[in-house]
């Protein structure tokens, strides 16, 4: 197929598709249910704090799913806030522990009544793990350096919101993700060729390179399911969020196979403009790593000790650079031969 046609085509599904993920999710906008700003004054005497909790109640009117969405902030190292949400009976619906977060919630269940969200000031390894034990949260010994001594002013937003389709638009999101990538792709691939034909026309020795290439990146996922499988099994949980581990093994495959196929001028096409499929990959990559690193500063990146689906984007980040120096390496290497 000629690539004018496929541009165009795939740029009005584009199109389409941005359209109806934003009517999406405009019908399912979230309504605040309320509103909570709390402020403690902390001080840490010998290792206690003074308080060790506070507490406000707030009502919910009707059943249905809701959405927690927390922010704070500490202004020093040493307090552990531990987040709880417990119903009439006292019972532990959501919780969290952090030093400063910026964090929202799944859509969780909620009947109508009154709740209650505690803040407890965590000052030493044994309170996080009793605060882990009452609320269900596995703790991770992760050496943290509690303080002491020391006051801390911490203010905290709390804000709970109807579900409006977030749990499901949510998931909408990452199909609607994916599905706005393959076109996206197609769009790159079609306007990168030279000539008017899309497909990629290869040599029968890149397609020998581009066979192995495929074994090597085959056998590296390979390999790399095997230890994620072991490193389960010793329950690592750096590693434990399987989306972003297997993530990471699909990455490793990858970069096994493209840097191989680059190395033996087997990766790019007789009828593909390198310097545009170059730039693509820089400016992917670039986006990609802004956006692990701004995960990496609000939080999101790593959660109880473990990667998260949030890190994949940092990852895919070191991908696109990885393959931009194999790239300049193998440049730089030819250059020399010549």
């Amino acid at each position: 197929m000629k690539k004018k046609p496929v541009i165009i085509l795939s740029t009005i599904a584009c199109l389409l598709v941005l359209a109806v993920f934003i009517v999406y999710i405009v019908m399912s906008e979230q309504k605040v249910i309320t509103r909570l700003e709390m402020a403690q004054e902390v001080i840490v005497t010998e290792g206690v704090a003074e308080p060790q909790m506070d507490s406000q109640s707030f009502i919910v009117e009707e059943d249905g799913e809701y959405v927690y969405r927390l922010v704070w902030e500490a202004p020093q190292q040493g307090l552990i806030t531990g987040i709880n949400v417990v119903d009439a009976m006292g019972e532990s619906i959501f919780a969290c522990t952090a030093e400063s977060a910026s964090i929202e919630s799944y859509g969780i269940e909620m009947q109508a009544g009154e709740y209650t969200i505690e803040t407890h000031y965590i000052t030493n390894q044994e309170a996080l793990e009793v605060f882990g034990k009452s609320t269900g949260l596995e703790i991770i010994d992760e050496g943290y350096p509690f303080a002491e001594q020391g006051e801390w002013q911490m203010e905290y937003d709390f804000v709970l919101h109807d579900d409006g389709g977030y749990s499901n638009g949510w998931q909408a999101g990452i199909v609607f993700g994916v599905i706005l990538g393959i076109l996206i792709v197609v769009i790159m691939l079609a306007a990168t060729k030279k000539g008017e034909r899309v497909k990629c026309d290869y040599d029968e020795r890149q397609e020998i390179v581009k066979g192995k290439g495929f074994q090597y990146g085959f056998f590296t996922v390979i390999i790399c399911n095997a230890i994620l499988i072991f490193l389960s099994v010793l329950k690592v949980t750096f590693l434990r969020e399987m989306e972003a581990a297997l993530f990471i093994s699909v990455v490793l495959g990858v970069a096994v196979y493209v840097s191989y196929c680059i190395w033996n001028d087997g990766y790019f096409a007789l009828n593909e403009n390198r310097k545009s499929l170059i730039i693509i990959f820089a400016t992917i990559g670039i986006l990609n790593i802004a956006i692990g690193i701004r995960n990496i500063i609000n939080g999101s990146f790593i959660r109880n000790g473990s990667l998260t689906f949030e890190s994949i984007n940092f990852f895919c980040g070191l991908l696109m650079l990885e393959i931009l120096i194999v790239i300049l390496l193998k440049k730089m290497r030819d250059g020399k031969e010549e």
